[in-house]
């Protein structure tokens, strides 16, 4: 829906600029009480439209088919530099399901074009 669609768009624009996600009641708050959809005494939740952060995200996870235990952060020292990193580390099992499934692909995705 184009609800739905401003919202991810919100947290697209928290996450490009850094902010923190925990922004994102604040952000949706502003709105709506700017726009006149909620009064000052009333929660967010009470907005028919309004989806929290959890379950938007929750939404996403089964539409992408995207587990958020799918991956783990690894902190590693890189040689030379002692600089410490953190890597995202991938359950190859859970993206390898998550690309069999994907319903955006299909067979002539995978077909030699030459």
């Amino acid at each position: 829906s184009p609800n739905e669609r401003t919202q991810i768009e919100l947290m697209h624009i928290l996450r490009s600029t850094t902010a923190s996600l925990q922004m994102y009641e604040q952000v949706m708050s502003w709105h709506l009480l700017s726009c006149g959809l909620i009064d000052r005494h009333q929660s967010l939740g009470s907005h028919a439209q309004y989806l929290s952060r959890p379950r938007l995200l929750k939404m996403l996870y089964e539409r992408y088919n995207v587990h958020p235990d799918g991956y783990k952060i690894d902190v590693m020292v890189l040689p030379y530099t002692n600089a410490r990193v953190n890597v995202v580390v991938n359950d190859f099992a859970v993206e390898l399901k998550s690309l069999l499934t994907d319903p955006r692909l299909c067979d002539d995705d995978y077909r030699n074009k030459a």
